[in-house]
């Protein structure tokens, strides 16, 4: 079988086209094109725009040339320069949406796995990823996503039942494509939000969105429940980080309405079988890029709230944190749906901008924090 995979490394983008069987491998086409991605991430923490569209273009142009060579599958993946770039979601997505073929993070356990394997099948000292990725006999993880299906839901499709697939970080193997199936609440240029059979919500950014589609109603199933109304709210539960840096709290700004802004904590709902502390970790890594040491729990709060239309009711538990190394609120990546800035707001702002606080009295509840 002809296969093809493009490592995405830190000097740059290299294409290998094989032909391959179980234990051998034939080199068709063997090509790199140089970048220098390393040092941009090493200098600046993130993939800038400008450094993504050149990126994305020599992705375009190495998946044509597989193409002509008649690879029947295709990979891309990437290894420690996009692990490290804080908006690495975003740059799978963009690299994925233009060419076709998801990007895939490697960890490095499968970044030493695939090495391995290269070594241990070939007798010809061939000791690479790339190798090790074709000769993977479980075949290639992510299929190229047909045109025909990419897209399809749109704001029209509210309130029917649909399918979405669209990109999901996970700590251990980076960014990896994920199913949703369920109602769709809203949906606008930003997000998506669907309420899957259990009643839980799954709010998803349409830059992540691999390919959508309308489906119709299970035959033989009761319909995903009629919650998100104000009377009867999606109930979740939430983790939120107070860090406090020079006696102010940093707080990041989110637009529960396209038209309206609302300051809160780092933080968010819990994903399935996440405890609290998992939660709160992997939002603050979401939204400033940043680990903390997390302390007591400071107080519960509940809130209600419409996001995007879709009423809430949020089970919110607020922890003592530190952060764990140096933070700049510019350097954060934002990649949680709807977040936009980080601030840092003194007690007596937090007094005279409370209307945009949530909740309203946060600066009497962390005062002490904040002596």
């Amino acid at each position: 079988m002809r296969k093809a995979v493009i490592h995405v490394s830190s000097n740059g983008c290299a294409l290998l086209v094989a032909d391959v069987s179980d234990t051998t491998l034939t080199a068709i086409v063997d090509t790199h094109v140089l970048l220098n991605l390393g040092h941009t991430v090493a200098t600046r923490h993130v993939i800038p725009t400008d450094v993504l569209a050149t990126l994305v273009d020599t992705l375009r142009t190495l998946v044509a040339a597989a193409k002509e060579n008649h690879a029947e599958a295709i990979r891309i993946v990437a290894t420690a320069t996009i692990r490290a770039a804080t908006n690495r979601d975003v740059v799978v997505s963009h690299v994925t949406e233009a060419t076709g073929v998801t990007m895939t993070v490697l960890s490095v356990t499968d970044e030493s796995r695939y090495a391995l394997h290269a070594a241990s099948v070939l007798a010809a000292p061939h000791a690479g990823l790339r190798q090790g990725v074709l000769l993977e006999t479980r075949g290639p993880k992510v299929r190229m996503l047909g045109h025909t299906y990419r897209r399809h839901v749109t704001g029209e499709a509210i309130g029917s039942r649909v399918s979405i697939r669209h990109l999901l970080t996970d700590d251990t193997h980076g960014s990896v494509p994920t199913d949703v199936v369920g109602r769709l609440a809203a949906f606008d240029d930003d997000m998506a939000l669907v309420i899957d059979r259990q009643g839980e919500l799954h709010i998803i950014a349409t830059a992540m969105i691999l390919a959508s589609r309308v489906i119709p109603a299970h035959p033989r199933r009761a319909p995903e429940p009629a919650v998100g109304t104000k009377d009867q709210p999606v109930v979740r539960t939430a983790a939120r980080a107070v860090i406090v840096v020079d006696n102010k709290v940093l707080l990041v700004a989110h637009h529960p309405q396209a038209n309206r802004t609302v300051w809160t904590a780092p933080g968010g709902g819990c994903d399935k079988d996440e405890t609290l502390t998992e939660t709160v970790h992997r939002e603050v890594r979401e939204e400033l890029g940043v680990d903390i040491h997390v302390g007591d729990i400071l107080f519960e709060h509940v809130a209600e709230f419409a996001f995007r239309g879709v009423w809430l009711r949020q089970h919110e538990t607020w922890f003592a944190t530190e952060l764990a190394g140096e933070f700049q609120p510019s350097d954060a990546p934002l990649n949680d749906a709807a977040t936009s800035q980080v601030r840092a707001f003194s007690g007596a702002e937090l007094l005279t901008e409370h209307a945009t606080i949530a909740p309203h009295d946060l600066a009497s509840r962390i005062k002490d924090l904040l002596r």
